[in-house]
């Protein structure tokens, strides 16, 4: 295993891109060093790919996708508001990327950042928002296309989480943005997590007509402050876990699931949706949307509910209600 650093802006198959004049190959760290290079080898397998100052290199910089590539590595980014790889095709083009994906500590500092086209992020693949008080708007994956998005596979699906800060409050540091408008998306991860930051969700939903499936194996922990699931799009989003929806431990933006907006959420759960610990860490909450929910639901600890409904959204139970599982805001 050797740290190859860029020596130039270019192609990752010139030998003058690189530090010593060699190409990439299998094993390799390989670091941006301020420098842009673009994947233009269809398949490139390697062991990290990184933006930081790893091996001396120059913070900043990144790696530019091609259509039909495919890029199986670890993905770190680094300080400095760029991401660390970045795909901008056309409509209809698809670029891939597979392997533990982490945003930096700057803002806008994404692991991967897709502009337009279509992403695929392979199966058990794992994506997690950025860290420290100056990582706003640091995201794992941050999809602002109207395009197509797969994360991992039925048979091996994902782990999404949130971003995570012991000092200061960054916002926008989710481990999953889906931000496009008119966007597709398929989603198969085992657990579903929010952070300890501030609006450090696992997956964020913005923009129009988001157009989402979600599933899961687990959704929201006890141990996290923030929700798993943060929906402030308009469109239809479909969540099946064959787990259990658990609410934070933090009362920040309420619960596992949070619909904050005018968006038709449907939700299977095979096991049970249940409150956190403390006040307003609800299972699910919805402030302005449909939330159309089958499963069961129980209160949390403390009385905590286990959904939480305002009274100018709709929210429909099909399943069985026990102890402080009601709430209404």
């Amino acid at each position: 295993m050797a740290t190859i650093l860029a020596a130039a802006t270019g192609n990752w198959s010139a030998t003058g891109t690189w530090t010593g004049g060699v190409v990439p190959t299998t094993g390799d760290i390989v670091v941006a060093n301020g420098k842009t290079v673009t994947i233009d080898t269809l398949n490139v397998t390697v062991a990290e790919v990184r933006n930081d100052t790893t091996g001396g290199a120059v913070a900043g910089g990144g790696f530019n996708m091609v259509s039909g590539g495919s890029l199986t590595a670890n993905v770190y980014a680094g300080s400095t508001s760029t991401a660390c790889v970045t795909w901008a095709g056309t409509a209809g083009q698809t670029a891939t990327v597979t392997g533990q994906i982490f945003a930096g500590t700057a803002s806008s500092s994404n692991g991967i950042n897709c502009t337009n086209g279509n992403l695929t992020v392979g199966g058990g693949s794992s994506t997690t928002g950025g860290a420290g008080s100056t990582a706003s708007g640091a995201y794992g994956i941050n999809f602002a296309s109207s395009g197509t998005l797969l994360f991992g596979t039925a048979g091996n699906p994902g782990i999404i989480v949130g971003g995570t800060s012991n000092v200061g409050s960054p916002s926008w540091c989710s481990g999953l943005a889906i931000a496009g408008n008119n966007s597709t998306s398929t989603i198969y991860a085992t657990t579903i997590y929010g952070g300890s930051a501030g609006q450090g969700f696992g997956i964020q939903y913005s923009g129009t007509n988001a157009n989402s499936t979600v599933v899961a194996q687990s959704v929201g922990a006890t141990t996290r402050n923030q929700a798993a699931i943060y929906i402030v799009a308009t469109g239809n989003i479909s969540i099946t876990c064959s787990g259990d929806i658990v609410g934070s431990q933090g009362a920040f933006n309420n619960g596992a699931i949070a619909c904050q907006s005018n968006a038709t959420v449907n939700v299977s759960c095979a096991g049970l949706v249940y409150g956190g610990s403390n006040n307003q860490s609800f299972g699910i909450s919805n402030s302005g949307g449909t939330v159309n929910l089958t499963g069961n639901v129980i209160g949390g600890v403390g009385g905590v509910g286990a959904i939480c409904s305002a009274s100018t959204a709709t929210f429909n139970i099909i399943g069985s209600a026990t102890a402080a599982s009601a709430t209404s805001a």
